[in-house]
């Protein structure tokens, strides 16, 4: 079944995930650990 909800539900899965992977690639071998405050200002 195909509701107009799902295409929505899968924008914010994607938006989800590339934030999630941003942060992700924020950490390195040279920061291998931040606090919650470090790792918006730290550059991709």
């Amino acid at each position: 079944m195909s509701t107009e909800a799902e295409p929505a539900r899968g924008t914010h899965f994607v938006q989800s995930l590339e934030r999630g992977l941003s942060v992700l690639g924020a950490f390195s071998a040279e920061q291998p650990s931040m606090t919650l405050s470090d790792v918006p200002v730290r550059p991709t």
